[in-house]
């Protein structure tokens, strides 16, 4: 069913923040408005967070020092956002959600082999990430480098393990590599890492400011939509959709970060690329809310296979300070 507008029980916020906390079961039908539909996100959490001690205990006989470490930075919560909407893509072009957990969970250790760089001394000098220090305050910087490599390595090892075994399976995830790589690479995260360095210190101009937010946060928000509906089996109009829908929820994502920051960095005295300092808090709150606005529109084709994705984005809706 796709809708033309979103009916008003779906469109609620509290319709969908109930599925961060429904349990499933797999013979729901998610066409029955009384039943509970099929993975919603917290069972997703729970399966991604079993899985990811397991994917990366798994090579604890190799260096148990170093696995201990990336298992730290993995653990400790998060919202999981990027694996979570791998697998809403999932679902939403007609996927099972549950055959793609292991290459999910490749987003999260990007994601969070990221944040190990971000809060390095010589980036945004963070002493404290998820409620407990971060990694360099654990050990030291060098150590800190090398596991943040270390869980890019493993989440191309653990993707690059997700396909079959013929010919089309293979070009899948040679494309799916491809996305990735780029995602995160002087084109995207690590691009917006570098611009939100620079871009401080000159004056404002869109172009900068939408090439730096795009970078640091939809880049992987783009390729966790797009290679989840393309193991799915997505036509190339859905994962189109998809990209759209989450390049506006990445980029208020941000938007919102960067709103709820502004008190953090005035008492940090951090000097880093801030989109609601930069133009206001009210208008950055306006941007935010006009990009969900957009997102929602987008995913209106997909109708109640894309409820989880309404779901996030009302989750990240609600973040707004």
């Amino acid at each position: 069913m796709v809708f033309d507008v979103w009916p008003n029980d779906i469109l609620s916020d509290g319709f969908c923040n109930n599925l961060f906390s429904i349990k499933l079961t797999k013979d729901n039908d998610v066409r029955d408005r009384t039943a509970k539909p099929l993975g919603t996100i917290e069972n997703w959490k729970e399966i991604l967070e079993a899985r990811l001690d397991k994917l990366l205990a798994s090579w604890s006989g190799k260096d148990p020092i170093l696995i201990d470490l990336m298992l730290w930075s993995v653990s400790g919560g998060g919202k999981r956002l990027r694996p979570l909407l791998f697998l809403s893509a999932a679902k939403a072009v007609g996927g099972d959600p549950l055959s793609f957990i292991d290459a999910a969970c490749s987003f999260e250790l990007i994601h969070a082999a990221s944040l190990i760089i971000d809060d390095l001394p010589c980036m945004d000098n963070s002493g404290f990430r998820r409620g407990k220090p971060s990694l360099h305050k654990v050990t030291d910087e060098a150590i800190s480098i090398l596991t943040s490599i270390s869980l890019i390595s493993a989440a191309f090892k653990i993707l690059t393990s997700c396909g079959q075994s013929n010919q089309d399976g293979s070009h899948t995830i040679l494309r799916s590599v491809r996305i990735l790589s780029t995602a995160i690479g002087p084109t995207g995260m690590v691009g917006g890492q570098y611009a939100d360095l620079v871009y401080d210190s000159i004056p404002l101009y869109n172009d900068n400011v939408k090439m730096t937010l795009q970078r640091k946060t939809s880049a992987l928000f783009i390729a966790a939509v797009e290679i989840g509906s393309i193991l799915a089996g997505a036509c190339e109009e859905d994962v189109l959709s998809l990209k759209g829908f989450a390049e506006k929820i990445g980029l208020a994502f941000q938007i919102i970060d960067d709103l709820n920051d502004i008190e953090q960095d005035k008492e940090s005295g951090r000097k880093g690329f801030n989109y609601a300092r930069k133009v206001g808090s009210l208008a950055a709150e306006r941007e935010a809310r006009h990009l969900i606005d957009e997102g929602r529109e987008i995913i209106k084709r997909f109708g109640e296979s894309g409820i989880e994705l309404l779901a996030i984005t009302n989750n990240i809706k609600s973040l707004i300070p």
